[in-house]
């Protein structure tokens, strides 16, 4: 079975209670080992890194509030 979402955060919902397993970056796994009945198990095998990307609509690309987020992201990200 192959599951996909568009709300990343929801994968660890997804798997209580199912024989899947969810490949999420080690601190989101280690919050949801504290609050869900999951485990977190580290893989065979090497995994490529994961690539954050931000989307914006260009009607929001002045908004002062998401610019400042950006920038904020950005430089967490750095």
């Amino acid at each position: 079975m192959r599951l996909s979402t568009y709300n990343y955060a929801m994968l660890a919902h997804y798997v209580v209670g199912r024989e899947l397993v969810a490949t999420v970056p080690l601190r989101m796994a280690e919050y949801y080992a504290r609050i869900l009945p999951v485990r977190i198990v580290q893989p065979e095998f090497p995994l490529p890194p994961f690539t954050e990307m931000m989307q914006w609509h260009r009607a929001r690309e002045r908004d002062p509030g998401l610019l400042w987020l950006r920038q904020v992201l950005t430089q967490a990200m750095a």
